[in-house]
């Protein structure tokens, strides 16, 4: 009984020690959090949000704005400036997990003027979208769209509505709420530089802001402490 007891024992020592050094070696080389650790710096950060609208008519008499039908989309753009401090062998994104709104019709990851939609699933998304940048001089372009296209099909605004802004004010107009659009989506952008080095930067958003129902477009500078660069160690993602 007692060398079962003291074999025990030294399996449990054995397990304890081999965790502590895991430990050790995670904290020590887990550098998540850390401001520019990686080789890229994030120089500015813009979000900007709108509505767009798609006009139907049920037939060609119609003579007044009420009589129309509207389909409403809705679009964010994420632009990042990005140091060319090394060249880029490869960048794309990974990690997505999305709190659908309310109100959607198909919710989709896509850059400006790319036919490349990446449809987005609820809860997590295991697919890595590929991302292409622009060349601006001594730093790169990097845009990211996430859209909600059709939340809102066959609308109509109020009978005896005199103006109509086709942009964000009609959230309220046709009597939705922002929030009934609103949504939260994270996701990790991945850099891979010339050293095949992973640089990460985690991505958390709320779109889109409540200024869009008021001015018909939303922009938002970031703060930029929230759009750091750490490079990936291996050894630790692996370990954990």
């Amino acid at each position: 009984m007692k060398k079962n007891n003291k074999v025990l024992l030294m399996i449990l020592i054995i397990l304890v020690s081999v965790a502590i050094i895991a430990c050790l070696f995670y904290i020590l080389l887990n550098n998540n959090g850390k401001i520019n650790q990686g080789v890229f710096r994030t120089n500015d950060a813009l979000i900007t949000s709108l509505v767009t609208v798609e006009e139907k008519q049920e037939n060609k008499e119609q003579s007044m704005i009420s009589d129309l039908l509207l389909d409403l989309s809705q679009k964010n753009t994420l632009s990042l400036l990005v140091t060319k401090d090394s060249k880029i062998n490869d960048i794309y994104l990974d990690n997505i997990k999305i709190n659908f709104p309310e109100k959607f019709g198909k919710m989709y990851i896509t850059q400006p003027n790319r036919d490349d939609k990446i449809e987005l699933n609820n809860g997590n998304n295991d697919s890595k979208v590929n991302i292409y940048t622009e060349d601006k001089g001594d730093q790169y372009l990097i845009e990211i769209e996430i859209n909600n296209a059709d939340f809102a099909k066959d609308v109509k605004v109020p009978e005896n509505t005199k103006v109509v802004r086709f942009d964000g004010t009609l959230i309220s107009l046709t009597g939705m709420k922002i929030e009934d659009i609103m949504f939260k989506i994270k996701f990790d952008l991945n850099i891979v530089d010339e050293s095949n080095k992973v640089n990460v930067c985690n991505i958390n958003l709320k779109l889109p802001g409540y200024e869009l129902a008021n001015t018909g477009i939303g922009v938002t500078n970031c703060d930029l402490h929230e759009y750091n660069f750490v490079v990936k160690d291996k050894f630790s993602f692996n370990l954990f």
